[in-house]
């Protein structure tokens, strides 16, 4: 079986740094769609309100409910530190 000791660290730095690249550049294309979708569904008088609204779901999301909800999850299986 192999252990993450037995790894040499500059592979474990490339994996790093290769899972951080993608994730940061899928958000980024997740981002361009969003904004791009609702520029290109709304009216020319509606554009930055669409925009606006997705800016304002993700916001309210992954600011507000993510962390009540990873909270509740949190006490109803017993992990003891969430922060």
């Amino acid at each position: 079986m192999l252990s993450i000791c037995s790894l040499k660290p500059l592979l474990l730095y490339r994996f790093h740094l290769a899972s951080c690249l993608y994730c940061f550049f899928s958000l980024v294309l997740i981002a361009l769609l969003l904004y791009s979708l609702a520029a290109e569904s709304a009216s020319s008088g509606l554009v930055t309100s669409a925009i606006a609204i997705g800016i304002g779901a993700g916001e309210f999301f992954g600011g507000d409910i993510t962390p009540v909800l990873s909270s509740m999850i949190a006490e109803n299986y017993g992990i003891q530190n969430i922060y």
